[in-house]
């Protein structure tokens, strides 16, 4: 009895672990395909709207996902920054 609630338990946590596993990586994939849309599409928009690359939103921004994330990218990788 004790060997099959201990077999049950283990199932679950493993089941358990799957599932999270599964939504951290989607939750990844999602991030990823986010980020690479928001990227060409800040290139994208400083060229239709006129604006120099490394302006001064796209700046704040760059700034804002590295104190969040830790990650220093460049949104306009075009640029020589």
């Amino acid at each position: 009895m004790l060997r099959q609630i201990g077999q049950l338990a283990q199932q679950q946590i493993a089941d358990l672990f799957k599932q999270s596993i599964g939504k951290i990586l989607m939750k990844l994939v999602v991030l990823l395909a986010l980020m690479g849309g928001f990227v060409g599409g800040c290139s994208y928009l400083n060229q239709k709207l006129g604006m120099a690359d490394d302006n001064i939103i796209e700046e704040a921004i760059e700034n804002k996902i590295e104190d969040t994330t830790g990650l220093n990218i460049d949104l306009s990788p075009e640029s020589q920054e």
